[in-house]
Parts: structure tokens; C-alpha cells; sequence
């Protein structure tokens, strides 16, 4: 009984030791994270059909507006329109905002008008109509989308029905009744060159 148990000691490190083993905890943490975070990311590429209604409706609707307009540019890119479509429509669907459902319908519809396609534009444009109580936005839009399309008798109405509406709080741009007044009467003007 004269020996006594001998313990393991771990040995005293350097201080380059020490910084070379946190190194390699610090590398091997990160590269856990990349890990998870490229997994995360991947899933969320392949599910073709978007997020569910009810994670799209537990964001803010900012966020929901960018994700939608950025979803749909990435399916128009890629050749998708029916994609896109389905995109924009799973957004006002979810949207609970009337002048954000407005505006994501408007949003489409521009989507649509720049790809040619301007019945389906107008299509979605005067959809937009009953969203909201507040028109401005609609009837500001309709009214270029005709203008256009060389539709100026239409434009021309259009343009007096917003320039009626300018109190509206959704006129950010601060339009004025005068400016609606002078584009209507251009598009008279237009229309009678017909």
C-alpha cells in the first residue's frame, strides 16, 4: 500500500496549442452551421409549391410582398409563367391588407403587361377592383395599362377616376387632380387621332 494511484493529467498547453485547438473547435462548429444552413436552404429550393398560407401569413407584409415579387421574377426567369401566376395569386390569397392585396395584383398584373400579355393584365388589374374600397391604386394603373395599349377613350377615364380619388392615403407619389386632369385630356386628345 505504499504506492499511490497515479491520475492522468491532461499536460500543460502553449498558448500556440491552446489557439490551435480552438481553431479546430471554432472550424469544426462552423462548418456544422454551413452544414445545417445549406440543408435548410436547399429544402426550401426544391418545394416547388412555395411556403404553406400560413407561414406566407405569419410575415410581415413587407417581407410577404418582396418574397412574392422575387419568387415570381425567379420563375419568370426560369421560363415558369404559371408559376409566377400561382406565386402573385397564393400572395393576395394570404394577404390580409386590402391596399397590399391591391398592390400585389397591380404588381402582377405589371408582370404580366411587360410580358405581353395584356388581356391577362387588364384580366387581373380589374380583379383588383374588389379588393379594396379605396380605388386610387386601381384606377392609377388601369389607366396606364390602357394608355399602353393605345386605348386612350379608356385611359382618359381612368385617368379622371383617379385624379378624383388623389386624397387617397395609398397616393404616395402625391399626385395631383391637376396631373390626372392633364393626362386625361392628352389621352382625349389621343383618341380623337384615332
Amino acid at each position: 500500500m505504499g504506492k499511490r494511484a497515479e491520475r492522468w493529467h491532461l499536460p500543460q498547453l502553449t498558448t500556440k496549442a491552446k489557439i490551435g485547438v480552438g481553431l479546430i473547435v471554432f472550424v469544426f462548429v462552423a462548418a456544422i452551421a454551413i452544414y445545417i444552413a445549406t440543408q435548410v436552404i436547399s429544402q426550401q429550393i426544391k418545394d416547388s409549391s412555395g411556403i404553406s398560407k400560413q407561414e406566407f401569413a405569419a410575415k410581415n407584409t413587407e417581407n410577404r410582398q418582396k418574397d412574392a415579387r422575387g419568387a415570381s421574377a425567379d420563375a419568370i426567369a426560369s421560363g415558369n409563367d404559371q408559376k409566377a401566376a400561382n406565386i402573385y395569386e397564393q400572395a393576395i390569397a394570404a394577404e390580409p391588407d386590402p391596399a397590399r392585396k391591391v398592390q400585389l395584383a397591380i404588381d402582377h398584373s405589371k408582370l404580366l403587361y411587360l410580358k405581353g400579355k395584356f388581356d391577362e393584365a387588364l384580366e387581373v388589374a380589374k380583379q383588383a377592383e374588389g379588393y379594396s374600397d379605396d380605388k386610387y391604386l386601381v384606377y392609377d394603373w388601369l389607366a396606364r395599362l390602357y394608355a399602353g395599349d393605345k386605348q386612350y377613350a379608356q385611359a382618359a377615364s381612368y385617368y379622371e377616376k383617379a385624379g378624383s380619388l388623389v386624397n387617397s392615403p395609398t397616393n404616395i407619389g402625391k399626385y395631383t387632380k391637376s396631373y390626372y386632369d392633364r393626362n386625361a385630356a392628352n389621352m382625349r386628345s389621343l383618341a380623337g387621332k384615332q
